[in-house]
């Protein structure tokens, strides 16, 4: 049996060996393969040290429905950002939205909650309801962004 792969860019091929002999020590004219791919940080924001999130409380879309992809974040604080990363390093211009909200999020997810065609919400799932916003160029006076409820759900 082979495996065909990309490993750092080169094409690989691996044999696989016989059924209870001793992997290759990597002496064959084939390179082994290593990684499938590799992960590098291609963008952070820092928050406060306190502030706590769960894996569940991340989304990216296009949000706004620019062709702007967005990264939201919420926090079991209840604090929902919306970043639109720009540079590999953080900058203040990223954060377009922070609000603090009434319940802590414990879940985020982007997609077409409202009936809006082509353009997607932001749903905000709390301990006892879940939350759907549009997500909108802020009117004058604001800031970059603006949560616009379009409904709630209550759960118990």
């Amino acid at each position: 049996a082979t495996w065909d792969g990309l490993a750092g860019g080169v094409k690989t091929r691996a044999k696989a060996a016989p059924p209870g002999s001793l992997p290759s020590s990597g002496t064959s004219e084939e390179p082994e393969p290593s990684a499938m791919f590799s992960v590098r940080v291609g963008w952070a924001a820092r928050v406060d040290a306190g502030e706590e999130f769960d894996a569940r409380g991340l989304c990216v879309g296009d949000l706004v429905g620019d062709g702007t992809t967005r990264v939201a974040s919420g926090s079991l604080g209840g604090i929902l950002r919306i970043f639109r990363p720009s540079l590999q390093e953080y900058s203040l211009d990223d954060l377009e939205l922070e609000e603090q909200l009434d319940e802590p999020v414990l879940q985020l997810a982007c997609g077409r909650f409202a009936g809006s065609e082509g353009v997607l919400s932001l749903a905000v799932l709390h301990p006892q309801k879940l939350a759907v916003y549009g997500v909108a160029a802020a009117r004058e006076g604001g800031g970059a962004l603006a949560l616009e409820p379009r409904y709630v759900h209550t759960l118990c």
